[in-house]
């Protein structure tokens, strides 16, 4: 039975940027993701807003993977008889954007790789399937039939985790919501 300090269940980004946090402080960890590579299951694009990523990865606008500065957004607002459009255009995006459009799947590989060299232990092909509780704490995980120890699991698996699920702070009609 491995034990490590802490473990960080989900390679998407608030996993790989608790795992880059925790190993730039020195701190072992390794990171559990069910997929066979992070962002594998992921095929849709988001908006990236950039603020908290200029702290993880001050560099990131040399080799992070995105696709192009946002310049315009609108919000539109539906009442039952008004619709309100609320449009804002950036021109500060050429010098310096805090928007960017961007691909899960290449953005969760990039960051979880940023991770890794930072020292984080990546685990791909891991779905934890219970916790090991004991005294009233969650002390590891079970992935199959091997289970692996930690001081602090951190549950960053999406919406429905089965993190949240089994330590009891979601029941499963919840996490649907």
């Amino acid at each position: 039975m491995k034990r490590t300090t802490a473990i960080v269940v989900g390679a998407g980004p608030a996993g790989s940027a608790c795992a880059l946090s925790l190993a730039r402080k020195g701190i072992e960890c390794i990171v559990l993701e069910r997929g066979q590579k992070p962002g594998e299951k992921n095929v849709a694009s988001f908006v990236l807003l950039t603020d908290v990523l200029k702290h993880l990865v001050p560099d990131f606008m040399e080799d992070a993977p995105l696709e192009r500065a946002v310049t315009e957004e609108s919000v539109i607002l539906l009442g039952r008889n008004d619709v309100v459009n609320i449009r804002a255009r950036y021109y500060g995006h050429l010098k310096d954007s805090s928007a960017f459009t961007a691909y899960r799947g290449k953005f969760d590989a990039w960051l979880a790789g940023k991770a890794e060299e930072a020292g984080a232990q990546m685990i791909t092909g891991a779905t934890v399937t219970d916790l090991i509780i004991e005294g009233g704490s969650v002390r590891g995980v079970r992935v199959g039939d091997d289970e692996l120890l930690a001081d602090v699991v951190v549950g960053a698996d999406g919406v429905n985790s089965v993190v949240a699920e089994k330590s009891g702070l979601v029941s499963r009609q919840d996490s649907s919501m």
